[in-house]
């Protein structure tokens, strides 16, 4: 387009060409670098047990969790991988076995999965941002008194190993099953 038919079009000059000129003066010469700061990178829960992906369709679920000062979740299990970030206050999660964690604001972690936990607020209120990768037939918490604890292996005899066993399509499975996703020594 000649700058006649901008002139026409825009009037002079061209509102346009202005916002563009502008803009362009406010870039600067090289372009800005994000500062990129790994919270978290691990293969296992912050028990030390191995992380399993579940079998099924994919589903990323992000949650923001609000406990207040003193509270105490009942003892659950995740048969998804879950992983938390703690943006306030502190929280301790122990199992029924005994293995505890101390968390704090700024904290980032992979939860146990098919293991009964439970999380009591020290310092509250405590907000976690969860993020759950499982997939869509699978919840992101059972109990393990429930009916489903065996299904999904939500149960405290249970070893904190997935079982080779498939029950559905969406039921746990172990990493060992994904030779490709397994480190080379």
């Amino acid at each position: 387009m000649t700058q006649f038919k901008l002139q026409q079009k825009y009037g002079y000059p061209s509102r346009a060409m202005i916002c563009l000129l502008t803009s362009l003066t406010l870039i600067p010469s090289s372009l800005a670098t994000p500062v990129v700061e790994t919270l978290l990178q691990t293969k296992t829960a912050w028990n030390g047990d191995a992380i399993a992906y579940p079998k099924g369709p994919p589903q990323i679920t992000a949650t923001l969790i609000t406990l207040e000062q003193g509270e105490q979740t009942p003892y659950h299990c995740h048969p998804v991988l879950m992983m938390a970030y703690i943006l306030s206050g502190s929280l301790r999660v122990e199992t029924q076995d005994g293995d505890s964690k101390l968390l704090v604001k700024g904290d980032a972690l992979v939860e146990v999965m098919n293991t009964p936990h439970r999380g009591t607020v020290i310092d509250g209120p405590a907000e976690i941002l969860v993020f759950y990768a499982g997939t869509a037939n699978a919840p992101h918490s059972v109990s393990p008194d429930s009916d489903e604890a065996a299904l999904w292996e939500c149960q405290h005899e249970h070893s904190p190993h997935v079982s080779e066993t498939k029950m559905t399509d969406s039921a746990p499975v172990n990493a060992t099953d994904y030779p490709e996703q397994q480190e080379t020594p």
